[in-house]
This record gives C-alpha cells, sequence and structure tokens, in this order.
C-alpha cells in the first residue's frame, strides 16, 4: 500500500518534482554485496511500485527491477525495498533539525552553492565539528564508566545510575539549541525565533579556523540543505557498516542486501530557476557546470557527489511489524516472538557483532510467515541509529554504553505496554541474563 504523507503532499505543494511516485523509473548506480553474488551492478532501472514510508531517517520504496537494465536480469528478484537517504524528504531528519520543507527556492539556492564550491567548504567544517564533539564524547564517556567503577563496591546493581557532573570542553559548540527553535533560528513552524547564536558558554576557546557559519545556528537555505545532507549521508555510512558487519546475519535475522547505490538528483533547469536566473548563470558561465546539452540539471566536477543520494538495496521482506503483531499473528506465539526479537537484539550486541541500537522499538522488526505454515521469521530491520564497538574502546566503556542502553529492557517494556492493550499478560523477566549481561560485568 502507498504511503504518501502530508509532509510529501506539502512538500509537493511547493515543489512539484518530487520523484518517488508511484509508477515513475528511478536509475540506481549499484555497487556489489561484496560477495560478487547479486546481479544489482552497474546502472539499473526499477519502476516505483509504492512509496513505503518517508517518516524516518530516510524514504523507504517498493519497487520493480526492469530487466532491460542488465543482461543478467533472470537473477532479479520481483522487488525490492530501495532505502534512500535523501535529506528532502525524510521527515524525521527535517523535523530533529526544525528545519522547514524544501522549496523551489531552498533548492536553487543549493544547487548554486555546491556549484560555487561553498557547500564543499561547509562540509568539511561539519566535519571538523563531529570531530570535536566525538573528543567531547569520549571524555565524558570516561568519566562515568569510572563513576560507575566506584558503585561496584556499594551500588545497588542496576538502580545506581552513573552522573557525569562535569562540563562539556569549552571548544565544542553548541550543534543545536532546541530550545531557540532549531539551527537555523526558526521554531518548528517555520516562524524566526529571537535567539539563534551560539551559547556564550561555548563561544571561547572554538578554533581559530572555525568558521563562522558553521559555529553560529542562524544559518541559510543552503546551508541547512547542505547539513542535512551531510547527515544523511552520516546515516547511510553507519547503516552501511552495520549491515557489513552483520553480515552473516543477513537473511534470517536482518534483511539481504542487494547492493549499494546512489541515485542522481536531476530536474529540468526551467523547474528550478527563474528565466532571469538562467540568464545570469549562463552570463557567469555556471550553466556549463550545472546543465547539460538538454537543459537537465547535470552537474560536473569534483562536487558532483553532493546531487546524488545514497541507496541501499534490500530483499522484501513479507509480513507484518511485531507493533502489529497483536492483529496478525496467532495469540499462542506471542511470547515466542518477542522472545525471538530479544535474542536477535542480543545476539546482535554481542561478540563479534557488538552493535548498540538506539531504535529498538517494535516498529523496526518485521514477523514474516514462512513457506508451508512453517511458522515465522522475526526480521530486525533499522540500523540508522546504531553503532559498531570502536577497535579501542575498552570493556568497561563498552559495558557500561551498552548497559545504559538498556535495548532488550526498553524493547520488552514496550511490548508488555502493546500486549497488555488485547489483555494479553506478558512479564518480562527483569532476572533474564540477557538484560542483566552487561551489568553484571560493572558491578
Amino acid at each position: 500500500m502507498t504511503c504518501v504523507s502530508q509532509y510529501v503532499k506539502n512538500v509537493r505543494k511547493h515543489f512539484a518534482l518530487c520523484p518517488y511516485i508511484p509508477g515513475a523509473t528511478i536509475t540506481l548506480n549499484c555497487t556489489s554485496d561484496g560477495k560478487g553474488s547479486s546481479p544489482f551492478k552497474g546502472p539499473i532501472k526499477l519502476r516505483i511500485l509504492s512509496v513505503v514510508s518517508t517518516s524516518g531517517h530516510s524514504v523507504i520504496l517498493e519497487a520493480k527491477p526492469l530487466g532491460e537494465s542488465c543482461s543478467n536480469s533472470t537473477k532479479f528478484p520481483s522487488s525490492v525495498v530501495v532505502k534512500l537517504y535523501d535529506h528532502r524528504f525524510s521527515e524525521r531528519l527535517r523535523s530533529e533539525e526544525a528545519i522547514t520543507p524544501p522549496t523551489r527556492s531552498s533548492i536553487r539556492e543549493y544547487l548554486t552553492y555546491v556549484s560555487s564550491g561553498g557547500a564543499r567548504r561547509f562540509i568539511k567544517r561539519l566535519h571538523h565539528h563531529d570531530k570535536m564533539l566525538r573528543a567531547g564524547r569520549d571524555e565524558i564517556t570516561a568519566t562515568a564508566t569510572a563513576t560507575a567503577g566506584g558503585l561496584s563496591g556499594g551500588g545497588d546493581g542496576m538502580n545506581s545510575s552513573p552522573t557525569y557532573t562535569g562540563s562539556y570542553p569549552e571548544y565544542i559548540p553548541t550543534p543545536l539549541s532546541r530550545q531557540s527553535g532549531g539551527r537555523n533560528g526558526r521554531s518548528s513552524d517555520g516562524s524566526p525565533t529571537s535567539s539563534s547564536h551560539l551559547s556564550s558558554q561555548h563561544s571561547e576557546g572554538i578554533p581559530e579556523d572555525w568558521d563562522d557559519d558553521v559555529a553560529l545556528s542562524h544559518w541559510t537555505p543552503a546551508q541547512d540543505e547542505t547539513y542535512l545532507y551531510h547527515k544523511a549521508s552520516k546515516r547511510f555510512q553507519a547503516e552501511k557498516n552495520v549491515y557489513n558487519r552483520l553480515r552473516r546475519l543477513q537473511g534470517t535475522a536482518i534483511p539481504k542486501i542487494l547492493g549499494m547505490a546512489s541515485v542522481k538528483i536531476g530536474f529540468p533547469k526551467l523547474s528550478i530557476f527563474e528565466k532571469d536566473e538562467i540568464e545570469n548563470l549562463e552570463h557567469y558561465g555556471a550553466h556549463k557546470r550545472l546543465f547539460d546539452a538538454n537543459g537537465w540539471l547535470c552537474m560536473k566536477g569534483v562536487d558532483s557527489h553532493l546531487l546524488s543520494v545514497k541507496a541501499l538495496v534490500m530483499e522484501k521482506v513479507e509480513g507484518f511489524s511485531m507493533a502489529d503483531m497483536t492483529a496478525h499473528a496467532p495469540r499462542c506465539l506471542f511470547t515466542k516472538l518477542v522472545d525471538e526479537a530479544m535474542e536477535i537484539i542480543h545476539v546482535t550486541g554481542m561478540a563479534p557483532c557488538e552493535i548498540l541500537n538506539e531504535n529498538v522499538s517494535p516498529n523496526n522488526f518485521m514477523i514474516s510467515p514462512l513457506p508451508e505454515d512453517r511458522g515465522y521469521r522475526v526480521v530486525m530491520m533499522n540500523f540508522s541509529e546504531s553503532q559498531i564497538r570502536a577497535a579501542e574502546e575498552t570493556n568497561e566503556r563498552w559495558y557500561h554504553r551498552k548497559w545504559n542502553q538498556a535495548e532488550i529492557a526498553l524493547f520488552g517494556l514496550e511490548m508488555e505496554t502493546i500486549l497488555k492493550r488485547i489483555g494479553y499478560r506478558y512479564k518480562m523477566n527483569s532476572h533474564d541474563s540477557r538484560i542483566t549481561y552487561w551489568a553484571e560485568y560493572l558491578f
């Protein structure tokens, strides 16, 4: 079923060329799955069958590979899921940063910013910013871990939560003041706010090469779009790394990845720029870098990657989400299915996987009926908010982060609430070794 949210409908009012509509075709430039067994290599055309979701950090499509794209088309499945990290239409990504939906105006500002080289320089500064934030988090985690170690002698186990009482390093600027209405100084409804600047607490000690347009939260629409592109690219890289780490679980506990891809953003120039703006671009020669001979957006040069979005191509998992389990699965299997999901969370957190997942919502699990009525397969779907344990991360710090995240306990409590609504008595065992595992190493 096609799920086109009100968000996308609003975008189309301002910017009619949203490419993700049923029946439209998109071209993926695919790389292999790493095993050499995937038919998804090189340029592949797909026809969009439905828009599954735009409400998360990505746009999720169901699509049908077109046979004429490749000589070995017989290997193609009948349909696949394409997860596009397109910052323009990712609802949650934009709402988290209080950045309004894209418009014709903001898109053409972004194109001009990319053409001028400003976007590339801006992203370089953002990478520097990320590096400083990681340094600050490492310092905080180390202090919190030391505090946790101090509790081991007289604490009361899981109820003793170590508290970091220090301060963030002064050189780290506030990345987003949510109280002041978002990175671009706008409230959630798009109206300006009175406070849109770097907090004075963190304004001192910023490196000399720090760019004011990054440190300050009052950005232009072009910088907003560049920042969101940067965030979406990081989400893709994180999820790609997790799927590679969990390769042995693909096709069973998690979806099978068929390929990595990129999709070029293409628009007729007359849909983006007004006539006088095109004449101005041509006057300065910029149109030669922006458009091909047919007048379609076709950025040439080193920054062309800023006009494409990353994508994961994966198997389509038939079934229903665990959040909807009560309407579709047999009542006698509720506890078993919940336990299988908890086991997947546990296995992905243990060596050699060592994944920390900040979003283990029941909506991120699919229950897929097996052939010949052989039961159900539980599949964990979303890893965009996951992290892989760093090679240099000590056992103490890793155990503390896993214990503090409490993935299995949070998932179990949420399932308790869902099942309670229909009168099904499910009580998570708080002494389950999978829940207490990380605490045992800390206390």
